[in-house]
C-alpha cells in the first residue's frame, strides 16, 4: 500500500519478528523504497475497483496493483512498455496465506503479460537490469 498511496510520511506498522520474516527481497524492497516519485503512471484506475500505476524514481522502475473487490481481476500489461532498458521483472505477490506469505518469482520482460489478482490481493513488480 505504501507505494500507492502518496504520503508525506511513508511508515510501516508491524512487529519486528514480522519484518524479519518475510522474504529478503520483500525487505530489501522495502528498504530501497523511494519517498517521492519522478513520474507516475496509472495503467489501470477503477475507483472502488483495482488501480494499477507504474512508478519510476532514478533508475528504479515498478509496477504496483491492488484488488479492491472480492473476485479475482486479470490485468494485462505489455512489460516492454514499462521496463525499456531491465532485462527482467521480479513480482512479489501473495502467498498460500495471503496475510502472512510472499510469493517471489522472476521472469523475462513480456510484451503480453497476464495476471490474475487475487481478492483483495495485489503485486509489486520491481525491474530488474
Amino acid at each position: 500500500m505504501a507505494m500507492i498511496y502518496t504520503s508525506g510520511i511513508i511508515h510501516f506498522a508491524d512487529s519486528e519478528e514480522v519484518f524479519n520474516s518475510l522474504p529478503n527481497e520483500l525487505k530489501n524492497l522495502l528498504k530501497e523504497m523511494p519517498a517521492t516519485w519522478d513520474k507516475t503512471e496509472a495503467i489501470v484506475a477503477e475507483p472502488g475497483k483495482s488501480i494499477v500505476l507504474s512508478r519510476k524514481k532514478d533508475n528504479l522502475s515498478y509496477i504496483i496493483g491492488i484488488n479492491g473487490t472480492n473476485t479475482s481481476l486479470p490485468v494485462f500489461i505489455d512489460l516492454t512498455k514499462y521496463g525499456k532498458g531491465y532485462s527482467k521483472f521480479r513480482i512479489i505477490s501473495e502467498g498460500k496465506d495471503p496475510l502472512m506469505d510472499f510469493k517471489v518469482e522472476t521472469h523475462p520482460i513480456d510484451a503480453k503479460w497476464k495476471y490474475n489478482m487475487a481478492p483483495k490481493g495485489g503485486f509489486i513488480i520491481e525491474f530488474v537490469k
